[in-house]
């Protein structure tokens, strides 16, 4: 029997589709990023959105953000069902900021560290 697109996922499938591990997907679910439910025989049971958080975790850390800066952001999305676009452009939104922030920490502490290698290659006066 064919799958309907509103089915759930068993844990395997959201597996082959994101591309992580069970045991990944399990975690972020301790962690609360993402929710499952329990079939019949105790099964966890994903709604396909789960794919889209768990895309938007491995973004976050693509580019340097923690786990908990990745809560955060879905902390403003709803769990249980996909998010609409006004959603997830109030989070991108917020999400911009933040990056802009972590991308000018990493310039100034580039920075930094550029002069402080500068500083101790020049010759010693005597």
């Amino acid at each position: 029997m064919a799958k309907r697109r509103d089915d759930p996922l068993r844990i395997g499938e959201v597996a082959a589709r994101s591309g992580l591990a069970p045991s990944a997907i399990r975690f972020y679910e301790a962690e609360g990023l993402i929710v499952a439910s329990r079939g019949l025989s105790g099964e966890r049971l994903f709604s396909r959105h789960v794919l889209r958080r768990l895309a938007f975790v491995g973004a976050a850390q693509r580019v340097g953000l923690s786990l908990g800066d990745a809560a955060s952001a879905l902390a403003g999305l709803p769990s249980d069902r996909a998010p609409t676009k006004a959603e997830w452009s109030r989070v991108s939104r917020a999400w911009r900021a933040h990056l802009n922030d972590r991308i000018a920490e990493a310039i100034e502490q580039a920075e930094r560290l550029l002069k402080n290698l500068q500083q101790r290659q020049q010759p010693k006066k005597q």
